[in-house]
């Protein structure tokens, strides 16, 4: 499933600290499941400085406040040199996937991580991609790597575990009273030939007493 451009003022789902007064842009790229919900905060779509100090400070103060208090960057970078992670002044940034444009098509992925981040997928450090996978892939690393900092949250459960549990314990049970059904099934069965075999059948209905 792609992701759609959705218009900020009337946008009814995830709005991840955005606003509908269009000070933080008119529109912005999101993504839903039936389990998930992802909008982006897109630098090059918040509103731009202008001349007047006052309207810049208020848009560097925007900018800041929303990509830098993100936990996963996702960057673009056409330059000869790496990425630096202290481009963005933030003690946030977690992870950082950083996007290098090659030739053909091809695209040269640098994943930079806090060393506490317990591994995330499918995109890794060096990994080389095909335009065509390439946004599908980079968005379900982010995904993943959003994942990955919260499980590092003390007793956090995500949603889909915590739908699950009842599920496995009921199917657990069942499986459970199943088991023992088939158990007994068995037993009787056996049970039932032994006693057609001559000199067996008073051992057997003793057992089965």
């Amino acid at each position: 499933m792609k992701f759609s451009f959705v218009n900020l003022t009337n946008h009814c789902g995830f709005m991840g600290g955005l606003q509908k007064n269009k000070s933080t842009g008119l529109t912005t790229p999101y993504f839903a499941t039936s389990t998930v919900e992802v909008i982006f905060h897109v630098s090059t779509r918040m509103p731009s400085d202008s001349d007047d100090s006052l309207t810049k400070k208020i848009s560097k103060s925007t900018f800041l406040r929303h990509l830098g208090n993100d936990e996963v960057h996702i960057v673009w970078s056409e330059h000869t040199r790496d990425y630096r992670r202290g481009i963005i002044p933030t003690e946030f940034g977690d992870v950082l996937i950083v996007i290098y444009p090659m030739k053909n098509h091809m695209f040269s992925i640098q994943i930079m991580k806090k060393p506490e981040v317990p591994f995330f997928g499918p995109l890794f450090d060096g990994a080389i991609v095909n335009g065509k996978v390439l946004p599908i892939m980079v968005r379900s690393t982010a995904i993943n790597a959003s994942r990955a900092l919260k499980s590092l949250i003390p007793l956090y459960q995500n949603l889909g575990a915590e739908i699950i549990k009842p599920v496995i314990e009921k199917s657990s049970v069942c499986m459970e009273k199943h088991t023992v059904f088939i158990t007994c099934v068995y037993w009787d069965v056996k049970m039932a030939k032994w006693s057609m075999v001559p000199g067996l059948g008073a051992h057997t209905y003793a057992i089965r007493k």
